[in-house]
C-alpha cells in the first residue's frame, strides 16, 4: 500500500476510534497518539482500553473488508486486537 493511502486508512480508522474513548484533562479529550504505524490509545481505566481495542478492531476490519486493507499487507498487529482485548489474564 503506498505510504499516503495508508496514513489516510489509519486517520479514518483513529477518527472513528477517538469517538469513543480518551483521557479528561480540564477542559481537553486526548485519545491517542499516532505516528505512521504505531499507535498508543489513551483511556482511563482498563474498561475503556477494551472498548478502544473492539473499535479499533471493527473499524480496521471495515477498511479490510471494503478492500482499503490488503490481509496480506496489513500490520499484523490488526489481527491481534481482538484477542489482546478479550484476554483475562
Amino acid at each position: 500500500m503506498a505510504p499516503a493511502l495508508f496514513c489516510k486508512v489509519m486517520d479514518y480508522i483513529m477518527d472513528r476510534v477517538s469517538r469513543k474513548v480518551g483521557i479528561q484533562v480540564g477542559q481537553l479529550t486526548f485519545t491517542n497518539i499516532d505516528y505512521a504505524d504505531d499507535v498508543d490509545l489513551l483511556v482511563d481505566k482498563e474498561e475503556s482500553f477494551r472498548t478502544a481495542l473492539a473499535a479499533m478492531d471493527e473499524e480496521a476490519s471495515k477498511c479490510q473488508s471494503s478492500g482499503l486493507l490488503d490481509q496480506d499487507k496489513a500490520p499484523e498487529s490488526w489481527f491481534r486486537i481482538d484477542a489482546i482485548a478479550n484476554n483475562s489474564g
